[in-house]
């Protein structure tokens, strides 16, 4: 079978984002690990803020994911930004619905972080100098 252009576009796209979705989930369990041990430690933070703490701790890791995905793609930042962030809030909104969790407000909030983060992470992955290759 011949391997056409569109097809190594698509494939290096589908790569990128399942890479960059892996490393935001990655970079999120492991932000929300550290403070989860800080908190611990401390004792002296309300229940209350533990949604933001989270919505934080998110957005961090979808910027990390978005910036990677672009940086692998190497073009079109927003779109793989926006995509990242949308697909990370996806499989969390999912995750919360099995957990109990009711759709708020806050679903609201922790989309528009997500999204943002990611898109900013794509658009400073695409702009990098020095490309990653992933054979």
């Amino acid at each position: 079978m011949k391997i056409t252009k569109t097809n190594n576009i698509s494939k290096k796209l589908t790569r990128g984002l399942i890479i960059g979705i892996a490393v935001s989930v990655a970079f999120t369990a492991l932000i929300t690990l550290i403070l989860a041990f800080i908190l611990d430690k401390s004792g002296k933070l309300p229940y209350s803020a533990l949604d933001y703490i989270t919505l934080a701790a998110g957005a961090l890791g979808t910027f990390a994911g978005g910036y990677v995905a672009a940086r692998i793609i190497k073009s079109s930042g927003l779109i793989v930004g926006a995509i990242t962030g949308a697909v990370v809030f996806a499989l969390t909104f999912i995750i919360g619905l099995t957990r109990g969790n009711g759709i708020s407000l806050f679903a609201l909030y922790r989309l528009t972080a997500y999204v943002f983060a990611s898109l900013l992470g794509g658009i400073l992955g695409v702009n990098k100098g020095d490309k990653i290759k992933i054979k």
